[in-house]
């Protein structure tokens, strides 16, 4: 799965296929979460969150909501909580 930023709107968007080479067609949005519901299990999240407020970098604080978000797989349907799906890369 591929995670890609909306060109035109904020947001992320989820595709199967790389959009780069394959287009940008049947995508699945990614519905953001709040830094209020990040667990404790979740500590390099909140740490992150946390680095990124503290350096103001408005890129970051943008895009970290969509990255522990939720998505539905563009595959195979499947409901995706983003960020422990990142954590093993």
């Amino acid at each position: 799965m591929y995670i890609w930023p909306n060109e035109n709107s904020p947001g992320m968007t989820a595709y199967s296929d790389d959009p780069v080479f394959n287009g940008k067609e049947n995508g699945q949005g990614v519905t953001p979460s709040a830094l209020g519901s990040v667990r404790p299990e979740d500590s390099p999240l909140a740490r992150l969150w946390q680095a990124a407020h503290a350096i103001k970098n408005g890129q970051l604080m943008e895009q970290l909501p969509y990255l522990c978000g939720l998505v539905s797989c563009p595959a195979c349907g499947k409901a995706l909580n983003i960020w422990p799906e990142l954590l093993p890369l």
